[in-house]
């Protein structure tokens, strides 16, 4: 009898089962047992208790088969022919399995480094260290390490595969650092060309102390510590992501500057009536470039031109003035009206100007 990995085994002369991790030989295998130990065992003195692989292996109907075909007949009994024969279950259950093994084309790199718990309490478990290669090229890889125990490993791993490099004793963990990955992709078909890639991952060794730490995962049955060596999936969305804000960044920088404009061309077409003036402080309107300026500057900007008009309102004897300062933050209006609160100018009254006039964030001021 032949058997694959993960599927699900009793052993036949002893206590207990596992879960195949790896093929040794055509007459052997290595079994995982419950309590996280890994031996070789000869096919003749296992069974497998795994029925959805044991049903696939023999050409069975596996339970989800069965449940597609009940769709199909439930879903044709509903068309005008009731006559369901099993010619029509056979064409649409092959179109959907055709469809679901369709080969995947994502080449994304995604390599992780994880390490496995021997046993469930953490503080006295060993940790077996495996490479992950959960991607379409095989690879040669060299690993180093500071670690006596650790020194130097490499090899070749397949495709969408993973390989226990070591298994560190519960009290060699503190001795964890960093490890240095060398990794080169190829597939033996036609492929894109990957980089050639050298990274070092430095790892906290608190984290083998840390239950949290060791989380529910694609690639193992147990709770693991998965790091991450390089993920081009990751990078991608956090680059789209990143793409996403600075696109919704420059359509609301745009919209603002589109509202400034309505409203700065609104206030210019606005007719001063008979001894008044209008002066509209938005920052965009007193200079042409305010790149590189800090908030305090601009206000310093805004303010100099507000006592600069109001100086020259008061000596003209102009009647009214009214300063268009927004509303934004609110701390330009406070200025301004702070500053009409000294008492060099306490024959001047002030307000709100019209809404309707000029919408909100505007003051009159009265001479």
């Amino acid at each position: 009898m032949k058997f694959i990995k993960g599927e699900k085994v009793k052993f036949l002369n002893n206590v207990g089962g596992g879960v195949v991790v790896k093929i040794l030989k055509d007459n052997m295998v290595e079994v995982r047992t419950d309590d996280g130990f890994e031996y070789p065992v000869l096919v003749d003195e296992l069974i497998s208790i795994d029925e959805e692989i044991t049903n696939r292996q023999y050409g069975f109907t596996t339970e989800s088969e069965k449940r597609k075909i009940e769709r199909i007949i439930q879903n044709k009994s509903t068309e005008k022919d009731d006559i369901i024969d099993n010619q029509d279950i056979e064409e649409e259950f092959n179109w959907e399995k055709n469809v679901e093994n369709e080969p995947q084309t994502n080449d994304d790199i995604n390599i992780y480094f994880a390490f496995v718990p021997t046993v469930e309490n953490i503080e006295k478990a060993d940790f077996m260290a495996y490479l992950v290669n959960d991607c379409n090229y095989s690879i040669f890889y060299n690993i180093y390490s500071s670690i006596e125990i650790f020194r130097n490993k490499h090899g070749i791993l397949s495709a969408n595969s993973k390989e226990l490099l070591h298994t560190f004793k519960n009290d060699k963990v503190n001795e964890i650092q960093s490890f240095t990955f060398q990794l080169i992709f190829y597939k033996n078909e036609k492929h894109d060309k990957k980089t050639v890639i050298e990274k070092e991952l430095k790892i906290d060794a608190k984290s083998f102390f840390s239950p949290k730490k060791f989380t529910e995962n694609d690639f193992f049955y147990e709770d693991s510590l998965v790091l991450s060596v390089i993920n081009e999936d990751g990078m991608r969305a956090a680059m789209e992501n990143l793409v996403k804000k600075e696109i919704e960044k420059a359509l609301s920088e745009k919209l603002k500057a589109q509202n400034a404009e309505k409203k700065s061309n609104y206030i210019k077409h606005i007719q001063p009536k008979d001894n008044e003036k209008i002066v509209d402080l938005h920052i965009h309107e007193l200079i042409e470039n305010e790149e590189g300026l800090s908030r305090k500057d601009i206000l310093d900007i805004q303010m100099k031109r507000f006592k600069d008009e109001l100086e020259v309102a008061i000596k003209n004897k102009l009647g009214r003035i009214i300063f268009i300062h927004g509303v934004g933050n609110g701390r330009l209006k406070l200025e301004i009206w702070n500053e009409l609160k000294k008492p060099k100018f306490k024959k001047l009254s002030y307000q709100d100007a019209s809404f309707k006039e000029y919408g909100y964030g505007a003051t009159l001021v009265i001479i």
